[in-house]
């Protein structure tokens, strides 16, 4: 029986049209079942949020069907008092705006002659209105005037409609929210047996880590807005803004908009005070004023409580906040973060979906070293001074250099041995390497240091021996770095530095060379990888072969004892 032959790798190809393909279906899919899914959405966005108080409820023994009702009731009464309240205050403003006219207009007045960039564009509004009012559009065919007035039936239709819209979906979503708090354990199992029965502890792990930063969000994000709400409604009355209680309201409320929601609460405020202002005093305040609160707000309390509520990174969440936005429209954008977070919890417990978290995470993808090695190959000399400092500050230096430095000269010479890298690249990020430790490195002030660390030629070697330098001094040896093996220089030792793999013959060389700058009594240390054919060629040169930087400053410590 002949065995069949494997069968050959798929190409890549096929599979990302598939993939493109089958993200396009579920994109149309959320689009076309967007009166469904947005209602859902919001239920189950509200639930996660009213779950803790139910549980709050339940701990002091009310019935579990009593305290979800208790509190969709609760949140829905809130919900009618906030828009009451709301549009209370919005009609007394629309009473009130007539009153302002005459202030507007001499503001429009003042730009249209004061200023070179909106005159010509408030003269252009003025001729443009005068076209339409002067009677040169009679070329167009008259519209019959009964059917130029809508009817009383039709109106009635569109206002009903205009309000029972929004009363229909928040009924909806007050009803799934019911539902999913009520049957919160089943709708638990059915998730877990969906992921798997194999797999119980993950898929645990997933809801909870998602109820537990979904509901952290959603907390935090409430007291972020309150808190804007109330400094904006005080600041406002402060100033003079008439209704500044709507006007807090609506910060509030517009808030949960990521984004744009921020600047779209300060903006009709600044209308108002436009309006109500003779001068420019109120408009500049009100301007300040937002500056203020929402610098405090975002740089302060959403830090302090929102910063690990969800992980994500800014850059994704705007793509996705932008993608929702398209998909559902504006109430998208309440729904991306929540998405988004569902999306980075689902990449961290599943697998195939492990990539994903790279992009949406705010975590750092790269440790330090990796970083750091990463700037020497860009050859950015001022990010990874900067980095190796910063380190230094908080790690110490002798970590930083054996955690840091000498790896990313290690990964150096072993690219270069690989052929990943030239000799081009190897000295653009060697010298990198080079200042990032002479930036970490203090001269001894004697004119003899104990030790000479001397790099045997290459720009490498003189990073490396840098490096070593520092960390020798750090552990209170004084070390200087001289610019080659002929330098020479008074010294009670020297370590000379072989970052790259170098034959015993050129070991011999190397010492040979040093041994003629600095004299043949000084004891010499040779750093440099290799077996035990470098240790012979070391000990035949008269030195000794170390194989690990960290075995330096031992080694140097024995020598002046002896």
């Amino acid at each position: 029986m002949t065995r069949a032959a494997p069968l050959a790798p798929e190409p890549a190809g096929p599979a990302v049209t598939r993939t493109l393909v089958g993200l396009a279906i579920v994109l149309a899919g959320l689009h076309l079942g967007r009166d469904i899914l947005i209602p859902l959405a919001l239920a189950l966005l509200l639930s996660v949020a009213l779950v803790p108080v139910a549980r709050a409820l339940e701990r002091i023994g009310i019935p579990r069907v009593i305290a979800a009702l208790t509190v969709v009731l609760l949140a829905a009464v809130a919900s009618v008092l906030f828009i009451a309240l709301l549009v209370t205050e919005a009609v007394t403003l629309a009473s009130s705006l007539p009153a302002y006219e005459a202030n507007l207009r001499a503001k429009v007045r003042a730009l249209g002659e004061g200023s070179s960039v909106f005159g010509p564009l408030i003269q252009m509004l003025h001729g443009l209105m005068a076209e339409f009012g002067g009677g040169r559009l009679s070329a167009l065919p008259a519209v019959p005037e009964a059917s130029s007035r809508p009817s009383a039936e039709r109106l009635a239709g569109d206002a009903l409609r205009l309000i029972l819209t929004p009363i229909a979906t928040a009924v909806i979503v007050l009803l799934f929210a019911s539902y999913l708090m009520l049957q919160r354990n089943d709708m638990r199992d059915r998730f877990i047996r969906l992921w798997g029965n194999g797999d119980i502890p993950r898929a645990t792990a997933a809801l909870s880590e998602a109820g537990r930063r979904i509901s952290r969000y959603l907390l935090g994000q409430l007291v972020v807005n309150v808190t804007f709400g109330t400094l904006m409604a005080g600041g406002l009355w402060l100033i003079g803004i008439p209704n500044a209680l709507l006007w807090g309201l609506l910060g509030f409320m517009l808030r949960f908009i990521p984004f744009v929601g921020g600047p779209l609460g300060a903006f009709f405020p600044l209308i108002v005070s436009l309006a109500v202002d003779p001068g420019w005093t109120a408009p500049l305040m009100v301007i300040g004023l937002f500056i203020v609160v929402e610098a405090f707000c975002a740089h302060v309390l959403e830090v302090l409580l929102n910063a690990a509520a969800t992980g994500l990174s800014p850059l994704p969440l705007v793509v996705i906040a932008a993608l929702s936005t398209v998909i559902w429209g504006p109430i998208g954008l309440v729904l991306a973060p929540p998405f988004a977070a569902c999306l980075l919890i689902a990449a961290r417990h599943v697998p195939r979906l492990a990539k994903l978290e790279l992009l949406l995470g705010q975590a750092p993808v790269l440790d330090p070293p990796q970083r750091f090695y990463q700037r020497a190959l860009a050859g950015d000399r001022h990010e990874a001074v900067e980095m190796i400092e910063r380190l230094v500050d908080t790690d110490g230096l002798r970590p930083t250099v054996r955690t840091v430095l000498l790896p990313a000269a290690r990964s150096l010479a072993a690219d270069l041995a690989r052929g990943t890298l030239d000799h081009a690249d190897v000295q653009r990020a060697s010298r990198v390497l080079v200042a990032a430790a002479e930036a970490i490195h203090d001269a001894p002030d004697t004119d003899e240091p104990s030790v000479i660390c001397v790099g045997a030629g290459a720009a490498l070697d003189q990073a490396v021996a840098t490096a070593l330098a520092a960390s020798l001094a750090d552990e209170g040896v004084p070390a200087a770095v001289a610019a080659g093996p002929r330098a020479g220089r008074a010294c009670g030792a020297a370590v000379l530095v072989l970052a790259r793999h170098a034959s015993p013959r050129r070991v011999r060389r190397a010492v040979a060379r040093l041994r003629v700058a600095i004299g043949p009594d000084v004891p010499v240390l040779v750093l440099a990888e290799g077996g035990p054919e470098h240790t012979e060629a070391a000990s035949g040169s008269g030195a000794r072969h170390v194989a690990a930087p960290e075995a330096i400053g031992r080694m140097v410590r024995t020598l002046a004892a002896d």
